[in-house]
């Protein structure tokens, strides 16, 4: 059984989550981690930032699924999506 998880930094809850999630006992591998990116953050150095700042909440090194709220260009999803990669890699 696996638990989904949907979180998203604009409601200021990721620690809580996160804690719960470590006091829960749960295995990582059981969970599916859903985040959601606010389009001011649509940017390469404010998403690395928002993703490194939501892996420490969380206390995980990868998300599964990143949502990018409202994708206003191509190039900000393509420019997301380069940063989640380096994130997924490189966590701190």
């Amino acid at each position: 059984m696996s638990v989904c998880v949907w979180q998203a930094p604009e409601w200021y809850r990721e620690d809580q989550v996160g804690q719960a999630i470590q006091e829960s006992g749960t295995s990582r591998t059981a969970l599916f981690l859903t985040t959601k990116l606010h389009p001011r953050h649509h940017g390469f150095n404010t998403t690395l930032r928002q993703m490194r700042g939501s892996f420490v909440n969380l206390r995980t090194s990868y998300m599964d699924l990143v949502l990018l709220h409202y994708p206003r260009q191509v190039t900000h999803v393509c420019r997301c999506l380069y940063v989640f990669h380096k994130a997924q890699l490189n966590p701190s």
